[in-house]
């Protein structure tokens, strides 16, 4: 995988997956000499560990709520346009109104 030096914490969960799993077979000197080429800390291993265990324990869980969470807040963002889009031509209508009116009444002011 060669030297890689995105943060611990800002891995995503595939990427501490796969270094999991290079990590696995490495004695204890090949595997110091892992961690330094990388920047990671044993208990970052431990800690990853951790997180891919509870992730696949919850079968997607997680995911399914978050697609849920994100699928309202786009539907009350859809609304929030609609709602503005109305407004903007209403205001438009009213715009075009007071202009007319003032084309009428500065009209009959010349004579």
């Amino acid at each position: 995988m060669g030297e890689d030096r995105t943060g611990p914490n800002e891995r995503s969960l595939s990427e501490k997956l796969e270094l999991l799993m290079e990590s696995a077979n490495l004695g204890p000197d090949a595997l110091g000499e892992w961690l330094r080429g990388r920047g990671v800390h044993e208990e970052h291993l431990k800690l990853w560990r951790t997180e891919v265990r509870e992730a696949l324990e919850s079968g997607g869980s997680a995911t399914r709520r978050d697609l849920a969470q994100s699928r309202g807040e786009i539907k009350a963002l859809e609304k929030e346009v609609r709602r503005k889009d109305k407004a903007l031509a209403e205001l438009t209508a009213i715009v075009v109104l007071k202009k007319k009116l003032e084309t009428l009444l500065g009209e009959e002011k010349e004579p």
